[in-house]
């Protein structure tokens, strides 16, 4: 069984606090550090149930992010003559992990494309390579109320240090897209023509 709770909120805290003792695995894709803010980093969940197996998943597979990137750069490449596509007009558009995909590709393959739109993305690579963005235009948008918006607002200094043009608009959501996002994103686009 799993159960899925908000340990932001004190109700969410007290149920994972009352099930703790009874549980055998408790497993979680926090960072460390945002977890033991919460109060249930390892030694606070072991002081409870010693024999506790607590596992943790925060990362992703480098190699694979890096291969998935490299092809993705191919067809993006080729996609101009293939469907008679304007490259200056290629725009990535990405939710979530699509959005992180997509600034990992930014990262990786500079010359990629030039124009992306990335809602609720998170920075992935752990060592990203320097990268000239210059010339590329970027649409964050990121929630008030995601438990990521830390590492987006992370991702987007991270590729305007790199040189993107990055326009970071932060509205009242949670991580899930929202009707907003279309309006935002219709509108930054206008201004590129």
């Amino acid at each position: 069984r799993w159960l899925c709770l908000d340990l932001r909120t004190k109700e969410g805290a007290d149920v994972l606090r009352r099930f703790i003792p009874q549980m055998d695995v408790l497993a979680h894709n926090m960072r460390i550090d945002a977890i033991e803010r919460l109060g249930f980093g390892y030694k606070d969940v072991a002081a409870i149930n010693p024999k506790i197996v607590y596992c943790v998943a925060t990362g992703f597979d480098q190699d694979d992010i890096r291969s998935e990137a490299r092809a993705f750069a191919a067809f993006l490449a080729d996609a101009p003559r293939a469907y008679g596509l304007d490259p200056g007009k290629i725009t990535l558009l990405g939710h979530s992990n699509g959005a992180s995909f997509a600034a990992a590709t930014l990262l990786l393959d500079p010359q990629a494309v030039r124009r992306a739109i990335l809602l609720r993305p998170i920075d992935v690579l752990e060592t990203p390579p320097e990268a000239d963005l210059s010339g590329t235009e970027v649409l964050i948008v990121s929630g008030t109320q995601d438990v990521w918006r830390d590492r987006t607002a992370r991702l987007a200094d991270q590729l305007g240090a790199h040189g993107a043009s990055v326009t970071h608009r932060a509205i009242a959501a949670g991580h899930a897209p929202v009707p907003e996002d279309a309006r935002i994103a219709r509108d930054w686009l206008a201004t590129l023509g």
